[in-house]
């Protein structure tokens, strides 16, 4: 079992326990707010609502979401959760010592903790997630929490015999449930302690730990956070996040009230909210296991189609709330007629097949993750093929399909444009690769392809590679067929939107320092940018590159008296790139300045801007950061070199039939 997957399983638990006796809580608290309410204490009569107490939580939530991230970029998502998990243990324990005051600053501190605590396991799980493994950690995280409706309202089932939720039966519920949360917090503190042993042994951790937060980053963070509140996709989204809020307060909350003030339903009513949370939890985790393990939606209309479903199941169970419960059963004890009069035993049993269908309808909407980014740069290098800004001589591409229209897996072999040709007289000349590929079939068929189509005699350069899932499988293969030495250069991938982008350029400087000339690249300027590269290799392939990428695509130079003194181009693989600036021309802001008029230049060509920064360049993350970049992934480049190198032709590009 892999190490990412230990961690998604022990968040997985740590929730279930947090939310076995936190989803109980939730739905006897009403009932308990009202047993309490005929008790005296301390000389005074309790009058606190439910109701009043996981509002006050909700709209805490909804603001401390804006601040969430500026908490977790502080301390980290591990022991993000372990704070926001407390806060849940505190609420739990309110209910043993109930007090006006403390239900509602518990409360407060609840909706706090709750945002900060699914923030950071957002983060968490996207940490340890890549594209291939997302829907799975999605499905088996999504599952063991909802595990967590089955022991604690199965517990109340049994626990309650009586109309009222007295002293007496309120004390043994929740000190097992103190102590259930208890031990959710203990899994946390076991994140929080494997989090603090993989940093020490990732030297990509080690040196992300020793950079320091300041308060630039924290504002900036959230600035983010409320420019994102402002885009049309967040909009957009609010309507489905606050459909979302409005049918779990229903089901976990109302729903619950109601089934315990039906009368109809006799002196065993308060008992059958328990069993109303057991269907609940059956239909969430069979929606888990069936929308994240076996139908594995991949496409957005896969994913619509789940999300209809569940709107469909969720707005049965409406109707069934509608014609089988009274009016005022979410206010208080009645007995008053539904719109239809069923018996008890058919009221029953239209009430919980409604429990299980809105927590299977509840699971399908959940359970739908957007995808996580992955490499851009082999598919914008095909974006340019097509396009025919590279053309079919300069790209050599091996193919591997099943079918003729589903392509499993490309290998690209491409060189420097207009230099492929007559790339056999060259000694020593590298060839790059790019892979693209279907995540769920690429380990059989990446093996294949790297067997029969990579031309290992040569110097290589793997560009662009996930680390995650694509450069161990090559690690292996060239360990394993002694082919030669190799390095990895390890890169964080930015992205930036282009109305991210339209918002930062108000406010980066634009003013050109006072004789400098700010324009296109020429071709002659390639030798003197490749002299001064860091990133150059040792043939002719960089010249020829840049040469290319000046002719061809955008480009933006700084100049004084004729003199280049700054430059940064557009890369023929679509990455935003080669910046540099010759020493004395530093600290003028030449570099802030073509970043944004090239960025401008590029959003006219294509719809992607990216571009790639070794994680230790803190200069170039800075700019990235300040020009509005996120950071959308980490990618390997390999640099290969066989043990004999020789210049071989390649073999004339072909289609390999899948053979599995």
């Amino acid at each position: 079992m892999s190490s990412h997957l230990i961690n998604v399983i022990l968040l997985g638990l740590a929730f279930m326990l947090l939310y076995t006796a936190f989803h109980a809580t939730t739905m006897l608290a009403q009932s308990v707010f009202e047993g309490i309410k005929n008790e005296t204490i301390n000389g005074t009569n309790f009058e606190g609502g439910g109701y009043i107490s996981l509002g006050i939580a909700s709209a805490c939530m909804a603001i401390a979401n804006i601040f969430a991230p500026v908490i977790i970029s502080i301390l980290g998502p591990s022991i993000s959760m372990f704070m926001g998990g407390s806060t849940f243990l505190l609420y739990v324990l309110s209910f043993l010592f109930p007090m006006i005051w403390s239900f509602y600053l518990v409360s407060i501190l609840l909706g706090i903790g709750a945002a900060i605590l699914w923030t950071a396991q957002g983060t968490y799980l996207a940490l340890y997630s890549d594209e291939m493994t997302v829907s799975r950690n999605a499905g088996i995280f999504w599952a063991l929490l909802q595990i967590g409706y089955l022991p604690g309202n199965l517990f109340v089932y049994l626990s309650i015999n009586t109309e009222t939720i007295t002293r007496s039966t309120r004390y043994p519920l929740f000190a097992v449930f103190s102590i259930v949360c208890a031990v959710g917090l203990a899994f946390f503190a076991l994140i929080i302690w494997r989090t603090f042993i993989e940093h020490r042994q990732s030297n990509l951790q080690s040196s992300n730990k020793e950079e320091k937060i300041t308060m630039a980053n924290i504002i900036e963070t959230l600035k983010i956070a409320v420019r994102l509140l402002k885009t049309r996709n967040m909009l957009l989204l609010l309507i489905s996040f606050a459909y979302t809020g409005f049918s779990q307060t229903l089901f976990q909350t109302v729903y619950p009230t109601c089934i315990g003030h039906f009368i109809k339903y006799g002196g065993t009513r308060k008992r059958l909210i328990g069993l109303h949370g057991v269907l609940l939890g059956v239909g969430e985790i069979l929606g888990g296991g069936l929308f994240g393990f076996i139908t594995k939606p991949k496409t957005s209309s896969q994913r619509g189609l789940i999300i209809f479903i569940g709107f469909v199941l969720q707005i049965v169970f409406y109707y069934s709330v509608f014609i089988n419960f009274p009016f005022d059963s979410p206010a208080k004890e009645t007995n008053s007629k539904p719109y239809f009069k069923f018996d008890s035993l058919t009221s029953q049993i239209i009430a919980f097949i409604g429990s299980f269908l809105v927590g299977l309808g509840d699971s399908s909407l959940n359970i739908q993750k957007s995808q996580l980014p992955q490499s851009i740069l082999p598919w914008q290098l095909l974006t340019y093929i097509y396009q025919k800004v590279v053309t079919r001589e300069d790209i050599y591409a091996q193919v591997f399909v099943n079918h003729l229209t589903e392509i499993k897996c490309v290998i690209i072999l491409y060189s420097t444009p207009g230099l492929v040709p007559h790339w056999n007289v060259v000694q020593n000349y590298t060839r790059n690769i790019a892979i693209a590929f279907d995540r769920e079939y690429t380990n059989d068929i990446l093996l294949e392809l790297l067997k029969k189509c990579v031309p290992w005699k040569q110097k290589l350069n793997f560009c662009g590679i996930d680390q995650r899932y694509i450069t161990p499988v090559i690690e292996q293969f060239v360990t394993e067929k002694k082919l030669g030495n190799y390095e990895i250069l390890t890169h964080i991938q930015f992205e930036l939107d282009q109305s991210v982008f339209l918002e930062k350029s108000k406010i980066l400087p634009s003013t050109v320092p006072e004789g400098i000339e700010i324009r296109q690249l020429k071709s002659e300027d390639a030798p003197l940018m490749v002299e001064a590269w860091k990133y150059k290799s040792d043939d002719l392939y960089s010249v020829a590159q840049a040469q290319f990428c000046i002719e061809n695509l955008c480009s933006m130079g700084a100049y004084r008296s004729g003199k280049l003194l700054c430059w940064r181009l557009l890369l023929y693989d679509g990455s935003f790139d080669m910046a540099y600036t010759i020493p004395e021309a530093r600290r003028l802001g030449l570099s802030s300045l073509l970043s944004v008029r090239l960025t401008a230049e590029i959003f006219k060509r294509q719809e992607r801007v990216f571009g790639y920064t070794a994680l230790n360049n803190r200069k170039s993350l800075g700019l990235a950061a300040k020009m509005g970049f996120r950071e959308t992934g980490i990618s390997d480049w390999i640099q290969f070199e066989p043990i004999d190198t020789c210049v071989q032709k390649d073999l004339h590009p072909h289609i390999l039939k899948s053979s599995i």
